[in-house]
């Protein structure tokens, strides 16, 4: 049996429910609590040019915040997650698609 060290695991693929973990852990951790005013606190203290949708370079911020991935992987890892959450094709994360997914406590 082998273990895997915390730079190893990190550079291993990235599942839906690591970035999860992840972005909850942060929110709980800086904003207190799972709550929604939590997460929409959050999105809004990192939509850094305040134009109500996250983009791709903010949303790498968050996943650094967030402890997840690894410094060269959380490009392509955002980049998947606007892909996937996206829903209206303007290339950005609006509340409502972030909500989508990390939805409260």
């Amino acid at each position: 049996m082998t273990t895997e060290t915390p730079k190893k695991k990190r550079l291993a693929r990235t599942s839906k429910a690591d970035v999860v973990n992840g972005v909850t852990k942060y929110v709980t951790r800086v904003y207190g609590d799972g709550s929604e005013d939590s997460f929409h606190k959050a999105f809004n203290d990192n939509d850094a040019d305040k134009d109500g949708r996250i983009s791709l370079s903010e949303l790498v911020t968050v996943l650094g915040k967030s402890d997840v991935g690894w410094i060269l992987t959380r490009p392509a890892i955002a980049s998947t997650i606007i892909q996937v959450l996206d829903t209206n094709g303007d290339g950005y994360v609006e509340w409502a698609e972030f909500l989508s997914v990390f939805k409260p406590t």
